[in-house]
């Protein structure tokens, strides 16, 4: 499993971007090793999470990049975040994913002219599994929710146990 990271900030900007140089550079990358099962992971989602972008994606060249991947099916799962809740949807032939935040939850905007708000849902984290022994080499992912309860750190102290 290959992971490649992509940077999507715009220094004072809630959008992202990635932008025509760093997309050309994941083409080559991705031509390099079209056999190599590849994550790609990034701050802003590159579809639409319908959460205060309204019915587009928060990273301008999602598109772009959609595009782009048709020609590498080796990209097994774009992940992300910046909407600051868990959202899974299907993404240029491949899985999209973006986890929740560590810090607050926003709502969902199930019409057109809701009103961006924040709620009071537990906030969470995923993880994400590398499957190689399946047939379809998948990633498969867990999220987390960090409730009032002590959950997270049972399984945190779980995960010292057998490390």
């Amino acid at each position: 499993m290959r992971i490649i990271a992509l940077d999507t900030v715009i220094d004072g900007e809630v959008e992202g971007a990635i932008g025509t140089e760093q997309l050309e550079w994941l083409d080559d990358q991705l031509a390099a090793r079209p056999e190599k099962p590849t994550l790609i992971a990034m701050h802003h989602p590159p579809f639409s999470g319908m959460i205060d972008f309204g019915n587009k994606p928060s990273c301008a060249d999602g598109p772009a990049l959609a595009a782009l991947l048709q020609d590498h099916p080796q990209v097994r799962k774009v992940i992300s975040g910046h909407l600051h809740r868990a959202i899974a949807t299907g993404f240029a032939q491949t899985q999209g994913t973006v986890a929740p935040s560590t810090a607050v939850s926003f709502g969902i905007p199930f019409f057109p002219d809701t009103p961006f708000y924040r709620t009071d849902e537990p906030v969470g984290f995923q993880i994400h599994v590398w499957a190689d022994s399946t047939d379809d080499s998948a990633v498969i992912t867990h999220t987390v929710s960090l409730a009032c309860d002590t959950q997270a750190a049972k399984i945190f102290a779980i995960a010292d146990e057998t490390a």
